[in-house]
């Protein structure tokens, strides 16, 4: 592990300590639904960047085409969300969510700018030019973040943050590829077909927006309903664990996608997507679910208590974790594969459950209802993603399922024993949380390390080669 992955790990971590000592539940919450109505950028620059990967490899002159009428639709809905905006505050009975989406939605271009250069270098696999280029930015924006906060401005740190990652992508790729992509005129109604020259791509933009909703629509739906500081508890909960989570997740898509495009043999593939996510559910499980069990005293701890409304939130999240992480990398696989029919209608359920699970749950209760519903909704999306996946590559589905939910659920059944073996000290007690800690660690070890070392093994020994 290089310097600059370890600490883009450790930025993220400590930014969210720092800030959830400076900001408020508030300026969590204004950001959380915000950020629901731009997360289409993110979410646009991850399906495009596969998209375009595949165009280098098969057909690179297609690449300025497809960037080209990306840009322009973003443009135009950038355009658009900033005109309804005041409407947008409107509705959401919010007056200061429209001084805050409108510098994200102008970002919100300017996130596609560096795309097909990151592409192309992922494309070729240089795996660590775009770590450090996704590091580099990813270090920058918390500090920034961080500085912002400390300095007053509120939720707007979050925006000078993500503005500073995207002009950090931006030079870095200017820098590395050595030039930026041209814009060229659109061609939406040229009957140029770009399905039967790089695979079928009319998938891309009803992806993005299922995805950017699978991402953040829980954040609109519960922001529809629940007060902003609700909201605020929830997306700290969810960014608090996304901060341990999404290194993991951003390393194997970085990984996977170009790695499958590459793989012709179907036995291959299909071999590669069982031992993938049985090595990530062990080694998830391994980490989480050991979190979990200190999540109530550091939070209690870190902050004096000003986020103990947000435990619930953290620990269902940390225990859920590992089957949270599977969903994407199964994504990264169907994308790598080409299957972009299978990966769209996956993101469109996937959306539209996590919509529809945030507004029951925040309908019917309040945080820890709106917690219980969405991980409900999306354990079900990952287990249908899994199964139409295996089918589409051949595996079994019982192979696919005992890969992922053995390990899981050794987890799970280790921290109801070590909760019922301590039912009897404080959830916040420090020297309780070691007991249960140490109880934990001695479990798995001879009930999930023992039964998969050699899965364990052949991943660490490569690892500690190189290091």
């Amino acid at each position: 592990m290089s310097g600059l992955s370890i600490a883009m790990r450790g930025s993220s971590f400590l930014a969210q300590l720092v800030l959830g000592g400076i900001l408020s539940e508030g300026d969590f919450g204004l950001f959380a639904a915000a950020l629901g109505f731009v997360a289409i950028g993110a979410s646009l620059r991850s399906v495009l960047r596969t998209a375009l990967i595949e165009a280098t490899a098969k057909s690179p002159e297609l690449v300025d085409r497809l960037y080209s009428n990306t840009m322009w639709a973003v443009m135009a809905f950038a355009a658009v969300g900033v005109l309804a905006s005041p409407l947008l505050g409107a509705v959401f009975d919010n007056p200061d969510l429209p001084p805050l989406l409108i510098p994200l939605l102008i970002l919100v271009p300017l996130q596609i700018v560096p795309v097909v250069g990151m592409a192309r270098i992922n494309e070729a696999l240089q795996f660590q030019r775009f770590g450090r280029i996704v590091g580099s930015a990813a270090v920058l924006r918390h500090a920034v973040t961080v500085v912002a906060a400390l300095l007053g401005f509120g939720p707007y740190s979050f925006v000078l943050g993500v503005g500073a990652a995207v002009v950090t992508e931006i030079v870095s790729v200017r820098l590395i590829v050595g030039s930026l992509p041209r814009l060229m005129r659109p061609t939406f109604f040229s009957g140029f077909s770009l399905k039967d020259r790089t695979g079928d791509r009319r998938w891309i933009w009803p992806t993005a927006i299922a995805l950017s909703l699978a991402v953040s629509g829980d954040y609109l739906g519960a922001s529809a309903i629940l007060t902003v500081e609700v909201v605020g508890l929830y997306f700290f909960a969810y960014q608090l664990t996304g901060a341990l989570f999404e290194p993991m997740n951003t390393a194997a898509n970085t990984v996977l996608v170009p790695a499958f495009v590459k793989i012709d043999d179907l036995e291959k593939r299909r071999s590669s997507f069982v031992e993938i996510v049985q090595t990530l559910s062990v080694f998830s499980t391994l980490f989480f679910v050991t979190a979990a069990v200190t999540v109530a005293p550091i939070t209690h701890l870190l902050w004096g208590g000003k986020w103990d409304g947000s435990i619930f939130a953290i620990l269902a999240f940390a225990i859920y974790a590992p089957i949270r992480l599977v969903h994407p990398i199964s994504q990264s696989i169907a994308r790598g594969c080409g299957y972009w029919s299978l990966f769209a209608s996956d993101m469109v359920l996937a959306g539209a459950v996590t919509v529809v699970s945030a507004v029951i749950g925040a309908a019917v209760g309040g945080l820890e209802t709106l917690v219980i519903f969405v991980v409900c909704g999306h354990f079900l999306v990952t287990m249908a993603s899994l199964l139409r996946l295996a089918s589409r590559l051949g595996a079994p589905w019982v192979d696919v399922l005992l890969a992922v939910l053995t390990p899981w659920s050794i987890g799970l059944v280790g921290l109801e024993l070590v909760h019922l073996t301590t039912a009897g000290i404080d959830s916040v007690d420090v020297g309780g949380a070691v007991v249960r800690f140490v109880l934990l660690v001695v479990y798995l070890s001879v009930a999930l390390v023992v039964p998969f070392r050699r899965r364990i093994m052949a991943t660490v020994q490569p690892i500690l080669q190189r290091a």
